[in-house]
């Protein structure tokens, strides 16, 4: 198996570089056509780089390429437009600041939970639990 894949991975990587040459092209004139950049380039520009690199196959093949190439491309444009809603919506550039946090050594000591003459320290456990209950006789 690792045989093939190392056999294959040259042709791989040349048949992505194409894909992804001609996508950047198709893009890129389709951004200076429309003088727009919006997600329907790059659905456009997996159309037709699935169509041309498919050419040779036949015109159904053409088709089928087109719409496997601008189907994958709405689902990453998609996920990216989600993507950026939700994390907009977290970082709200109008909201004022958050207040400053109090430095923890101005703060008073704790306040110990534990009330006097109820448990010794030898019937306690650790954070004044009481380690067994007291005789109430």
């Amino acid at each position: 198996m690792m045989r093939e894949v190392r056999m294959r991975s040259t042709i791989t990587g040349v048949q992505f570089a194409a894909w992804g040459g001609m996508f950047s092209t198709i893009d890129c004139c389709l951004v200076a056509i429309r003088k727009k950049e919006d997600p329907f380039n790059s659905i456009a520009s997996g159309g037709l780089t699935g169509a041309l690199l498919a050419i040779r196959s036949g015109p159904k093949v053409m088709a089928g390429s087109a719409i496997l190439g601008s189907v994958i491309l709405a689902m990453i444009e998609g996920v990216g437009l989600i993507t950026t809603r939700w994390m907009g919506s977290m970082v709200d550039p109008t909201a004022p600041p958050p207040e400053a946090l109090e430095d923890p050594r101005n703060l008073p000591p704790p306040k110990s939970h534990a009330e006097p003459g109820l448990h010794d320290s030898h019937t306690t456990m650790p954070f004044g639990l009481p380690s067994a209950l007291p005789n109430v006789s």
